[in-house]
């Protein structure tokens, strides 16, 4: 075996691109990027944070504008005196943007050959967070679409992932 090949087996061991755990990251990566253009969320009520950003009379919010009307909601609720169940379950509901930071900072480890258990927790737990819109949105206000779940999924995905590809190297 040549030295560029021992080479090349090493990087793609290290960086799991090889194995089936390495392929649940990368699913993870590809589902994070599709949930980007993918319709996340059907809006049966008049948002105040999403009436500047929806265009016409689409009702629907695609994965980038969840993430744009969020962040609004994130800084108008932070920039607020306010308590209670609403205001809790908005500033539960406006954290889950910040798991995208998460998700990217997951992208850098991993392109650099590196896993982390953190990471891996990290990711899992922000699964759970994202899981919020589910369970803190129970009225008809708002129907989950397919850029949700994949957007949800690839949070689910790459924690895992990264977890049993620590797991089978020790």
């Amino acid at each position: 075996m040549t030295e560029g090949a021992r080479s090349d087996d090493v990087r793609r061991s290290a960086t799991g691109h090889s194995s089936g755990l390495g392929k649940l990251v990368v699913a993870g990566r590809i589902m994070f990027l599709a949930s980007w253009v993918l319709p996340a969320a059907q809006i049966t009520v008049p948002v105040p944070a999403a009436s500047t950003t929806l265009h016409g009379d689409s009702d629907w919010i695609f994965g980038w504008q969840a993430a744009r009307i969020t962040w609004r909601l994130l800084t108008s609720i932070l920039s607020n005196d306010a308590s209670g169940d609403p205001y809790w379950h908005g500033v539960v509901l406006s954290a889950t943007v910040l798991t995208n930071v998460v998700m990217l900072l997951s992208f850098i480890r991993f392109s650099a050959g590196r896993t982390n258990v953190c990471i891996g927790i990290a990711l899992l737990a922000c699964a759970l967070l994202n899981t919020s819109w589910l369970y803190l949105l129970k009225d008809e206000a708002r129907t989950n679409l397919p850029g949700y779940y994949c957007w949800l999924a690839s949070f689910a995905l790459a924690g895992i992932g990264m977890l049993m590809r620590r797991r089978s190297a020790a």
